[in-house]
């Protein structure tokens, strides 16, 4: 009995506080007693929602400082794409450089071939005779009159041999450069193709953060993708040592 008096009750504390929250009640005609009711309940709701207001107000608080901390991130981020956009702009320019040097040492090759073609045109057509080392010993024991003609030509063949020793020295520094070249290119290509996958993922990860603040593997993709930044601007830094070291031989 004394339950269904206070369900009953408290029914009708309810419906009070509501009609007078809906303005439908004059407070001057209402009993003492109903006051006491009305402001006790005025009380709890009011309490009620200044604790769910404080609690709206520190989860709005947790929002704001999550968003600025993704923003901060993703200025981060930003920057470190664009110092790797000109680091590969640099380096672009530094393999234009490097494919100009190796088209100038080809020029200089052929060069070299058609001088090395004519020396020997005017060999023949001069009916000259490059010696062997075992000839080279017998005129040795010649009189110098007799040998003048064959010092001579002993010269020519020196100076033939000379050029030949530079050529090949030539042709081992082109080929070597060549080398570096490919290497430089392919290393080039592979930061693209790193750059370009980097370049997609930071809209993809920006969306999932936005999509769920709370979800703890945020973190591990934004560790992971910071990883891979820093992996690649170390290798962009090492492709320009050795590309500084390219254009120094």
């Amino acid at each position: 009995m004394m339950n269904m008096n206070g369900t009953l009750e408290t029914n009708t504390n309810s419906l009070l506080l509501q009609k007078f929250l809906n303005g439908d009640i004059d407070l001057r005609s209402l009993e003492q007693r109903d006051l006491r009711r009305l402001l006790s309940e005025l009380e709890l709701k009011y309490k009620s929602l200044m604790i769910i207001n404080s609690s709206m107000y520190n989860e709005k608080q947790a929002l704001h400082y999550q968003v600025d901390t993704y923003k901060d991130i993703l200025d981060e981020h930003y920057e470190t794409f664009n110092q790797i956009k000109r680091q590969l702009k640099e380096k672009c320019k530094d393999f234009d450089l490097q494919k100009q040097t190796l088209i100038d040492l080809q020029e200089n090759n052929n060069q070299l071939k058609e001088i090395l073609i004519n020396c020997e045109k005017l060999i023949q057509e001069s009916d000259m005779k490059i010696y062997t080392d075992e000839e080279q010993k017998y005129l040795s024991i010649l009189p110098i009159d007799f040998k003048c003609r064959e010092t001579f030509l002993l010269s020519n063949s020196l100076l033939n041999k000379s050029i030949n020793e530079n050529l090949k020295r030539i042709l081992n520094e082109k080929y070597e450069q060549f080398e570096q070249i490919i290497k430089l290119k392919l290393e080039l290509d592979e930061a693209k193709n790193r750059l370009k996958i980097l370049k997609e993922s930071i809209p993809n990860s920006i969306d999932l953060h936005h999509q769920n603040i709370n979800n703890a593997c945020d973190c591990d993709q934004q560790k992971q993708l910071i990883r891979q930044i820093t992996d690649l601007n170390n290798r962009l830094q090492q492709l320009a040592a050795d590309n500084g070291s390219l254009q120094q031989e």
